[in-house]
């Protein structure tokens, strides 16, 4: 009997770090979904921020005011 408790017990704890394990596992998914987004949001300001900037060098050069922010 003692033996059929510490399997059972031991089957509850990979029970519940399987569960664990696959928790982290959404957690990191996530993780890497949010830095890929990031990662893309910029990129697209650092384009944004090189164009405003090849703008701004265009109108210096040939005296155009200060483009607005």
């Amino acid at each position: 009997m003692n033996t059929h408790i510490s399997t059972m017990r031991y089957a509850l704890e990979i029970a519940t770090l399987s569960r664990l394990l696959d928790e982290k596992e959404r957690h990191i998914q996530m993780l890497q979904d949010t830095i890929a987004i990031k990662d893309e949001q910029l990129a697209t300001m650092v384009t944004c921020a090189k164009e405003l900037g090849d703008r701004q060098a265009a109108a210096d050069a040939v005296g155009i005011p200060r483009i607005a922010a």
